[in-house]
């Protein structure tokens, strides 16, 4: 599916309970938004991602009504917002989830985990991206192995405001690579809790 301006998930005030499914496949929102939840805190809205591919130039739900369920699949996204009070998992409970932050600012409210209960998740920042988030794990959970976060060119940075857990409980393989010019910023760093 190719999109040309705007998509939104729940656009007018009640609306409710409407779901894009992605398994397969390719969308595409070439020169605008893909909205999880437009209607505010009337409407509630979700975005299920288990395979194929979204590219998006901005991806934005800022209110508890919008849900993005990351469990496989990639998205490339030139820029995004995620303030709707949960944590962000690439990789919830399904694995091989990638996120490619392509530039632009990507802010999360909480924390930025990749690879929550499932192994082989992705989070590459390059092209002078700017990722912010909370606490940031790479592997959460018993069985997150081999999960992995690069970041690589100039002025592409991954800031968390707290700490940053490579591996976080009794996993294995998880890795993070800085590479030509990346940054990494956090309170407390720890290679394997």
């Amino acid at each position: 599916m190719l999109v040309g301006s705007d998509l939104t998930i729940s656009t007018l005030a009640g609306a409710s309970n409407n779901v894009v499914n992605i398994s397969g496949g390719q969308l595409t929102v070439t020169n605008g938004t893909l909205t999880v939840n437009g209607a505010g805190n009337n409407g509630s809205a979700q975005l299920n991602i288990s395979g194929g591919t979204v590219m998006v130039q901005q991806l934005i739900t800022t209110n508890a009504g919008g849900v993005i369920n990351f469990n496989g699949g990639t998205i490339i996204s030139q820029g995004t917002t995620v303030s709707n009070g949960l944590d962000f998992a690439i990789g919830n409970t399904g694995g091989a989830a990638t996120f490619i932050a392509n530039g632009g600012t990507h802010t999360f409210q909480k924390n930025l985990i990749v690879g929550s209960s499932s192994s082989g998740n992705t989070l590459l920042i390059t092209n002078g991206a700017t990722v912010f988030n909370t606490t940031g794990y790479i592997g959460n959970s018993n069985g997150a192995n081999n999960n992995a976060v690069t970041v690589t060119g100039a002025n592409s940075v991954w800031k968390n405001s707290s700490n940053l857990y490579v591996g976080y409980t009794n996993n294995t393989g998880n890795t993070l690579t800085i590479a030509t010019g990346g940054t990494v910023i956090d309170t407390a760093g720890y290679i394997g809790l």
